[in-house]
């Protein structure tokens, strides 16, 4: 579990997410790589990612896969889950 909502952390715990569903590093992620495209993201990939961000972060909605498209980067992801997250603070 994460605490904390500024881009730095969002952007750790979304990095972290990502590696666990895809086994790429953190290190070779960046924030306008393509979940499907260059990670090559298959659906059950999509399905861990949205567990993993739920369990980072309790009370996140689970992402809805019509959100995610062919081209949705992991920096889509972090600014999905910083709008979520500030929707729920207020």
């Amino acid at each position: 579990m994460i605490h904390g909502t500024d881009t730095d952390t969002v952007a750790a715990g979304v990095f972290a997410a990502v590696s666990a569903a895809s086994d790429f590093p953190t290190e070779v992620l960046t924030h306008d790589q393509s979940l499907a495209n260059d990670l090559d993201f298959d659906s059950l990939m999509f399905a861990e990612l949205a567990d993993r961000l739920v369990l980072t972060w309790p009370g996140l909605p689970l992402i809805d896969k019509a959100e995610i498209r062919a081209g949705t980067t992991i920096g889509d992801v972090i600014g999905w889950v910083r709008e979520n997250l500030a929707e729920g603070a207020a």
